[in-house]
């Protein structure tokens, strides 16, 4: 059945690799590396379109931070969400069944009526100003960032790596 297909289009795939917006974490864009059985998302940097001028100012002084956003802002922007979003690759044999794996990853999206109260409920979040300080690069201080209150589909995102843990 569906389970049966679900597992072997994801036993086909080797690796897959990308970035990706989660609303459980919504400031921060999350590195997705998977290769085999393992796959790990975890929080990086600061989405561009969530800092404040003063952030801004302070993130682009980083060697080559000012060419990729602007980069960003030409080639990525989106007049809603500014550059939040999901950009993965996949890599495997001939059995990946893209279809099948492009449904799984679509149930893990948000609805628009989702979405529309997302917006709504992290619409005053903002990354904390002492993360963009001198003190914070002295003292390596990450914090964490706020986090959403939005249904979370994290369930989903949870059953597409059970999905790639099971044996045959």
């Amino acid at each position: 059945g569906l389970l049966r297909s679900q597992q072997a289009a994801l036993r086909a795939v080797l690796r897959s690799k990308g970035f990706c917006w989660l609303d459980s974490e919504p400031l921060k864009q999350h590195v997705w590396a998977h290769a085999g059985k393992t796959l790990a998302v975890k929080p990086t940097t600061w989405w561009w379109s969530v800092l404040d001028d003063e952030q801004l100012k302070f993130q682009v002084t980083y060697p080559g931070a000012d060419a990729e956003y602007k980069a960003s802002r030409k080639d990525k922007w989106c007049a809603d969400v500014g550059d939040r979003r999901q950009e993965l690759v996949f890599i495997g044999g001939p059995p990946m069944l893209e279809s099948v794996i492009v449904h799984l990853l679509d149930s893990c999206l948000l609805t628009d009526d989702e979405l529309d109260a997302f917006r709504q409920q992290t619409s005053s979040l903002r990354p904390p100003n002492e993360e963009f300080s001198v003190g914070s690069l002295l003292n390596g201080s990450v914090g964490d960032p706020p986090r959403s209150a939005a249904a979370s589909k994290s369930q989903n995102a949870e059953e597409l790596q059970r999905l790639m843990d099971l044996e045959e």
